[in-house]
This record gives C-alpha cells, structure tokens and sequence, in this order.
C-alpha cells in the first residue's frame, strides 16, 4: 500500500506541463520601416531546434523571411541560442543576419539605411 502511495505522489509531483529547455518557444517580431512608413509587421512563435517563416506582401513587394533556432554550444554549455535569418524583401534588402543570446532571454537587432529599417525582436513565450 505504502509503495502505491509513494507512486501516486511521485507521479502528482511532477506536472505534465513542465517545458524542457527543448520545448521552449520564442515569439520572433518583425517590423519594417519604409520612408518613415511601417510597411510590415509581423510575429511568429519559433521553438528551440525549431523553424519558422514569415511572408508578407507590402505594397513594395513581397517580404520572405526564414528563421531557424538551434542550441549554440560554449565552453561546453548549452546555454546560448542561435537564430538564423534568412530576409529577402526583393530590391530593398537581402541578409541573412544572426543573432546570439541567452537561453530563456531576449535580443534586439535593428538594421538599415535612414529610408529603410528592419528590427527583429526575440523573446520567451511564457505560458
């Protein structure tokens, strides 16, 4: 009886929907400035080892943009992330920029010229 117990509350202790680092997601946002003008905006949810795609028509044209989160390894830790962009925005702007942060954090990136800018925002989704 005592051993029935002890396998109930093992089993009530731990909640089903604890996230693992692997399952844990990220909201990516997406703005682009053009000539003073937000001309898109956007949000996707993107999960560790994970993809994801934004696609946008602008009136400018079309905006494609893929984005994949992998674990960066450090030192022999895995606490760093790593999202890798891919940006097509036709004449305006092709890139594929980087970004490096924190597991569990944030990061911020803005690029461009005065008449056109990009920013990218990654955060955690918290349930």
């Amino acid at each position: 009886m005592l051993a029935t117990l002890l396998a109930i509350l093992s089993t009530v202790a731990a909640p089903a929907d604890v996230k693992t680092p692997s399952t844990a997601r990220y909201a990516l946002e997406v703005s682009v400035v053009s000539d003073g003008v937000e001309t898109v905006a956007a949000r996707s949810l993107i999960q560790e080892d994970g993809q994801t795609e934004i696609s946008v028509s602008d009136g400018q044209g079309f905006f494609l943009l893929n984005a994949e989160l992998t674990v960066v390894e450090e030192d022999g830790t895995d606490s760093k992330l790593g999202l890798f962009i891919n940006i097509d925005h036709g004449d305006h702007l092709k890139s594929s920029p980087t970004m490096t942060f924190r597991r569990g954090g944030q990061a911020r990136m803005v690029t461009g010229a005065p008449d056109y800018r990009l920013s990218l925002e990654v955060s955690p989704v918290t349930p």
